[in-house]
């Protein structure tokens, strides 16, 4: 994470790949339990 911040070119892209993968991850953990 901190290699995203240092990267200000990446930074939207690394925010929005952050956020679908804490979304995938609670849609997995939520169809598991």
């Amino acid at each position: 994470m901190s290699t995203l911040v240092k990267m200000p070119t990446l930074s939207s892209v690394g925010r929005i790949i952050l956020v679908i993968l804490f979304s995938s991850a609670f849609l997995i953990v939520k169809q598991i339990s």
